[in-house]
């Protein structure tokens, strides 16, 4: 079963209209709402129960969706957006290995870190349930 935006809004307890303008943010609104754009939502969602809000969070993905890609593909694929501000710059860039992160770190102490792998994780699930709930309902 194909899961649509309304099911997306309903889930994540918001409008369609919101839902069709995060798509639209994302850069995605010429395509039917395909799966990886329904996984991207979701993330979304995850970011906006982390307190960002709708727009920031939709940016976020966009901005890293080959990392949301990459998560998706393999339960152990790990991927952490890291956040670092500092008096002269701030950046956002993002770690594929612990060994990176850990360098990161270790060059950066005050930065904030986001386990992209865990959103994705916990929206993969929270889409799987909404198919079977749609497969369910027909």
């Amino acid at each position: 079963m194909t899961v649509i935006q309304k099911d997306i809004a309903h889930a994540l307890g918001l409008s369609e209209m919101t839902i069709s303008r995060g798509v639209r943010a994302m850069g995605r609104s010429w395509e039917p709402l395909s799966e990886t754009t329904a996984l991207a939502l979701l993330v979304v969602g995850e970011l906006r129960g982390l307190g960002l809000s709708w727009k920031a969070g939709a940016a976020l993905v966009e901005r890293f969706s080959g990392e949301v890609r990459y998560c998706s593909m393999d339960p152990a694929n790990r991927s952490w957006v890291v956040f670092v501000e500092r008096p002269d710059i701030s950046f956002q860039m993002s770690s594929l290995s612990s060994s990176h992160l850990d360098s990161i770190l270790e060059a950066n102490p005050f930065v904030r870190t986001l386990a992209l792998h865990r959103l994705v994780t916990d929206a993969l699930d929270r889409l799987a349930e909404l198919k079977t709930i749609k497969a369910l309902a027909a």
